[in-house]
């Protein structure tokens, strides 16, 4: 079956959001889905030639806020509406804009998480940033997520939350092809260096790119022996000149395919974004990575962890001068160079989204007439909301009638402040159901599946659930 799969993309001083969708979104498509896009960004180079559907919407500046924001809702309802996806992407930081456009409210929702730093998962915990989502991917290792989180609450999230979803990293492995092209527009010797801090782009005027760029430069007349490449990306709008009696510097604003450039590179200095570190570990280049002040992350602890985890992965701190990255770098290309095996999980985190889409809405809730008792093996639990903010009572059956299998469980969840109720008469319910916005999807009555109109508020179709009777659930 196919689908359509919308990303929501928004960019801000790099192109980490859309480097990552663009690998998964090849991932989709050869597995013959419809893939969209619609994006807010300065720019959108990486997408040139890539055959996808993109609806960029340019940032608005000359627009008060509130015209801006109702235009900006209003295009993308427009958008979603005409697209009809089945499934919603988004990456690490969900926009609050979304939340307000009506064709997205009752879509199921996947969230793409890269690495970031503790007290950003913690604010989004705090903040129900999560809620809205049906799946939310974490693009590391249960293991090294939690060798990152230490905060009580988040730990128990991540183990207990069924929406939560362990993966690897994902980035782009160019080919045999876009290597040797990539080689003969970029003639040089064994000692490749290059420079990049992702699109060129700062959150906080830093100066991290001008202070980088212009000590390649300096450097370069002591390092003859290397060809020096400066990838400064499309965000980066200042001149670089580099002096006449210079040859061994090369100036680019934006290379298309960087991974391939990664890989014929002997050094990669770069500032530490998600992607450019996997692309250029994948290519088996040395990297010499210098962190910035970034959104997100921490990008000092970053580089620890990747120096314990990977061979050949160099640091210097934020405030280097151009003599120590100049010693540094001749000690490196005097090394040998390595070969790495890192496992790309795209067309795993692929299969899981359509595996997603291919699920139907909804989680059948259990309403029984006046006076049952449920058996001693069901119980309802009150979980958080599948779509949106809301709860949805969730029908839990333990076939081995041992409640204390899932009791450790509960407890966790009651820690996260989740509310947890039994109920065994429909009396109780019905309290329930007066008492909190839960989110009813479906109701059996009588041994046989209904859907009432006054809960019925998703429009959802009784005739899939036609042959369903409580006995077969049971």
């Amino acid at each position: 079956m196919q689908h359509k799969i919308l990303f929501l993309l928004k960019n801000g001083i790099g192109f980490g959001h859309f480097r990552r969708a663009l690998v998964i979104a090849e991932d989709l498509r050869k597995m013959g889905h419809h893939v969209f896009f619609i994006t807010q960004a300065k720019s959108t180079d990486l997408f040139e030639n890539k055959g996808f559907v993109v609806f960029n919407i340019p940032f608005m500046h000359r627009l008060p806020s509130n015209l801006s924001e109702i235009f900006l809702k209003q295009l993308i309802d427009t958008i979603v509406t005409e697209v009809s996806p089945d499934i919603v992407i988004e990456d690490t930081d969900p926009d609050p804009v979304y939340e307000q456009v009506p064709s997205l409210k009752y879509r199921h929702k996947v969230l793409i998480m890269r690495r970031i730093e503790e007290n950003a998962l913690v604010s989004m915990l705090d903040n129900k940033k999560f809620d809205r989502f049906d799946k939310v991917v974490f693009l590391q290792s249960k293991q090294e997520l939690f060798n990152d989180v230490a905060n009580p609450k988040l730990r128990l999230w991540l183990e207990y939350e069924e929406k939560v979803k362990f993966m690897g990293p994902v980035f782009y492995k160019p080919t045999k092809q876009e290597i040797r092209d990539v080689a003969n527009r970029y003639p040089h010797n064994d000692n490749l260096i290059v420079f990049n801090a992702g699109a060129g782009g700062e959150h906080f005027g830093e100066g991290f790119c001008k202070k980088l760029f212009s000590a390649a430069i300096s450097i370069a007349p002591k390092l003859k022996q290397c060809m020096i490449v400066i990838v400064k990306g499309s965000n980066y709008k200042d001149e670089i000149v580099v002096p006449s009696n210079i040859k061994n510097v090369r100036i680019v604003e934006f290379e298309p395919n960087l991974p391939a450039l990664f890989a014929i590179s002997k050094v990669c200095v770069l500032r530490p974004g998600y992607n450019a570190v996997f692309e250029s570990l994948s290519g088996n280049a040395d990297l010499l990575l210098i962190p910035s002040v970034s959104y997100l992350e921490q990008q000092e602890e970053w580089i620890k962890q990747l120096q314990n985890r990977y061979t050949n992965v160099h640091s210097l701190p934020t405030d280097y001068n151009d003599d120590t990255l100049c010693n540094l770098l001749k000690q490196i290309i005097k090394t040998a160079r390595v070969k790495r095996k890192l496992d790309n999980h795209s067309s795993q985190i692929a299969q899981h989204i359509v595996n997603f889409a291919s699920f139907k809405s909804g989680i059948p809730l259990l309403m029984l007439t006046p006076g049952t008792k449920l058996p001693d093996n069901v119980f309802i639990d009150m979980a958080p909301g599948y779509g949106n903010d809301k709860p949805t009572i969730v029908l839990y059956i333990n076939k081995n009638k041992k409640y204390d299998d899932r009791k450790a469980a509960l407890v966790e969840r009651s820690a996260l402040g989740i509310q947890m109720h039994t109920i065994r008469s429909a009396q109780e319910l019905d309290v329930l159901l007066e008492r909190n916005p839960f989110k009813p999807i479906a109701i059996f009555s009588k041994n046989k599946l209904k859907v009432p109109t006054k809960y019925n508020r998703f429009q959802m179709n009784v005739k899939d659930f036609a042959s369903v009777t409580l006995k077969e659930v049971l």
